[in-house]
């Protein structure tokens, strides 16, 4: 795709001015980093964001945290970031569903998550998936729904923090 063409920060800026948007979705190809989430963050209404292809650093998944409404996200990250990216979105207290996919993403950012009173639904895409982190599984009360994929590392053992989490109705691991 072009990248004339291409959703950017700019872009989102624009969007930032719609007053009472409550959902963006932000396929592949997108050029969206830090001032992008710093602008999605700033959008009142926003409860559900889709950005699959992120180029945002840390700093700017920090702005995203700010998104005091967002109940669902579904973000892809640059591998360097995964891990601090993720523990970073624990400060939003309303999220209900996350979607995280980062190629780096070892998991040790879930522990960030522990207590987290509304977090239901946990879906993650990683090949550098630590079977440990799903330990901190455990420590989320609400968790009802967790999707893993790719997680090459796992053995029969990653399963067991699972008999912990009270809550829990569905699992889908793909390894």
């Amino acid at each position: 795709m072009d990248s004339e063409k291409r959703m950017n920060d700019a872009r989102v800026a624009v969007l930032a001015a719609v007053p009472h948007l409550e959902f963006v979705d932000i396929q592949h190809g997108a050029a969206v980093g830090d001032p992008g989430c710093a602008a999605l963050a700033s959008m009142q209404s926003l409860r559900y964001l889709e950005l699959k292809d992120s180029c945002a650093t840390r700093k700017g998944l920090a702005s995203l945290a700010k998104a005091s409404k967002l109940t669902r996200l579904e973000i892809g990250v640059p591998e360097e970031v995964a891990d601090d990216g993720l523990a970073e979105l624990a400060a939003l207290a309303d999220l209900e569903t996350l979607d995280f996919s980062g190629s780096g993403t070892t998991g040790a950012g879930w522990k960030a998550f522990r207590g987290h009173a509304r977090l239901r639904r946990l879906e993650m895409s990683s090949e550098a998936l630590e079977e440990s982190s799903m330990e901190h599984l455990a420590g989320m009360p609400a968790l009802e729904s967790v999707k893993i994929f790719r997680a090459k590392k796992f053995t029969d053992a990653a399963l067991k923090p699972l008999t912990k989490c009270a809550k829990l109705r569905a699992v889908d691991f793909m390894y």
